[in-house]
């Protein structure tokens, strides 16, 4: 219990020292305190809130905008067990006292809940609430959701269902250009909504993003209509010490992008730069937050007092107590946040800063791991994939899918499995690949090979595409098709092909699953015009197997690291192309 009070002191405490200096006076203050006496409590024995590093589960920030600074409280409530689903229930249950002491509009949180706050929730945290303190002295609201409360291999899918839900349809594909490296390097961790009225309400997805590039994050500014990539690059610089080039820290950089009422088009972008990964100690970081704030045009004092209100110890001595500085896209001049951690349970030592070392982007650090990890996350997760499973069956878009697949894969796949088995230098995994290529010839019958089979399948499918199909319908199979070229024959390194050959044969096996399924809802094509599938099905068994032996048997040393790049490639490279085929089927 008496954990529990000094969270809600120390909290308490630590807003009546800033508050001050931020409003000029102590008019609101009341209602600050109200939250933190409601819903601030240490977490139950066993949970360890994300939301700061000690894990406490309270956080502050000062957002810098054209109207002034403001204050926020961010907080997850304490369920009665160490688990999401009763931090859920924790959060759920405050939502009626939110709505009745200060009019949050809670009915969207409602209906995401079933969704993505569910009873058997598995993912990283419960609900988070967070209140923005306005100047007019209104109180504001906003939660944020786990996009991985049923597993990180479902998040993409579980947003963009939520963002249907949410009537922002269409803003899926802004979306998937933010996260367009592949769940393993952008990852969506967070989803989040105003409670205030609809017609003004934000949704905000969150990406993380792992070995991000100045040029990335350049990119990413040009998706919402008031970024700024230049001005986001000097926050970048001012924040990291660095000029341009890759963002090295083991944390991610947090970006988002927001959406506003049920405009699918993008607004603003944010993007949250870990700090405490760049700046030794807090008073290294202290000085970035004052560098920031001036590269986007606002004075220093006031944060300056809020930072000597807020310590309670001298700023060399550690790091964290500010962990992120942001910066938003808003018309006009950018709005810059700081972030204060309140170090409730622990103060983390100063350390050494940054080392500028690539965070590995394929799961598992050797290939049989890395292959089990794509197995066990399949791509039939992918939103696009999804949509067509729930949807009525539509035959014209699966008839458009199969002629990208002819595009890319099936009509030189064989020549360039075949390239490879000529070039890779061991008798082992030769022998294997060696083997699947049999197969894909049709063991000696020409009749029976694969190619020709899926040009059956296609043949077949052609009365149900467009005739001529759309413009640019088939450039997601063209794209993926000169990825894979490059992958197979203008690589040097044929082990670079032996990666890509092992995510060709697990996302193949996990594809033909997932077409067999869709064509049993249909009666209108035959079974001869459906061969390949019926045989592809039976055989990308055989072949899984053989790729986890195969995956044994690669060397140590460069050739694994070479074949985890091919896996990654292609990973991503066949995320991408779903992403493609959403945007030219539901488009934005």
């Amino acid at each position: 219990m008496e954990h529990h009070v000094d969270l809600q002191r120390r909290t308490a405490a630590a807003i009546e020292r800033v508050w001050p200096y931020i409003y000029g006076s102590r008019e609101g203050l009341a209602s600050a305190l109200s939250i933190v006496e409601r819903c601030v409590s240490a977490p139950p024995a066993g949970w360890r809130s994300l939301i700061s590093d000690d894990h406490a589960p309270v956080e502050l920030s000062v957002a810098h905008s054209a109207r002034g600074p403001e204050l926020r409280l961010l907080f997850e409530i304490a369920g009665d067990e160490p688990t999401p689903s009763a931090q859920h229930r924790a959060a759920l249950a405050a939502a009626p006292w939110l709505s009745e002491r200060f009019d949050a509009q809670v009915g969207r949180l409602d209906q995401l809940a079933p969704l993505l706050a569910p009873d058997d929730a598995h993912g990283r945290f419960g609900v988070w609430l967070a209140a923005v303190f306005r100047r007019s002295g209104a109180v504001e609201f906003k939660a944020y959701l786990d996009p991985q409360a049923r597993g990180p291999a479902r998040a993409a899918d579980l947003v963009e269902r939520a963002l249907g839900l949410l009537q922002l349809p269409g803003a899926w594909p802004a979306v998937a250009t933010l996260a367009r490296r592949g769940p393993a390097l952008d990852s969506l961790t967070f989803l989040s909504i105003d409670l205030v009225d609809v017609e003004r309400a934000r949704t905000k997805v969150y990406v993380s993003k792992t070995n991000a590039t100045f040029e990335d994050l350049r990119f990413d500014a040009g998706l919402a209509e008031h970024g700024d990539p230049e001005r986001l690059a000097a926050h970048i610089a001012a924040v990291t010490d660095a000029d341009d080039g890759v963002l090295w820290a083991a944390r991610p950089t947090v970006t988002c992008l927001g959406f506003i009422g049920a405009d699918p088009r993008p607004k603003q972008l944010t993007v949250h730069v870990p700090v405490r990964a760049y700046a030794p100690d807090d008073e290294v970081a202290h000085e970035r937050v004052l560098r920031a704030l001036r590269a986007a045009g606002y004075p220093t004092a006031t944060m300056e007092r809020v930072v000597s209100a807020f310590a309670q110890r001298p700023l060399a001595a550690g790091s964290g107590m500010i962990p992120y500085i942001s910066h938003g896209a808003d018309p006009g001049r950018p709005r810059v946040t700081v972030y204060l951690a309140t170090e409730a349970f622990e103060t983390h030592p100063p350390h050494a800063g940054v080392v500028p070392t690539p965070v590995p982007a394929t799961p598992g650090g050797d290939a049989p791991k890395a292959v089990r990890h794509y197995a066990d996350t399949p791509i039939t997760y992918h939103p696009y994939l999804q949509r067509l499973a729930r949807e009525p069956l539509a035959m014209p878009r699966l008839a458009l899918l199969l002629l990208n697949f002819q595009r890319a894969i099936t009509r030189d796949f064989s020549r360039r499995l075949a390239q490879t088995v000529a070039r890779v230098d061991d008798e082992a995994v030769r022998s294997i690949l060696a083997k699947q290529l049999n197969d894909e010839l049709g063991d000696g019958d020409p009749d029976a090979a694969h190619r020709l089979l899926f040009d059956r399948f296609v043949d077949g499918m052609r009365p149900f595409a467009p005739d001529p199909p759309p413009a640019d319908a088939l450039a997601p199979g063209e794209k993926l098709g000169e990825t894979l070229e490059a992958l197979y024959v203008e690589e040097p390194d044929p082990w670079i092909a032996v990666g890509a050959t092992l995510m060709m044969e697990v996302f193949g096996q996990q594809v033909d699953s997932f077409l067999g399924d869709q064509f049993r809802r249909q009666t209108e094509l035959p079974p001869p015009v459906m061969e390949w599938l019926t045989l592809h099905e039976e055989l990308e068994h055989d072949h899984v197997d053989e790729v986890f032996d195969l995956a044994e048997l690669v060397p140590e040393g460069g050739a694994t690291q070479r074949v985890l790049d091919g896996v990654q490639a292609l990973a991503t490279a066949g995320w991408r192309f779903f992403d493609d085929m959403y945007a030219r089927a539901w488009p934005g």
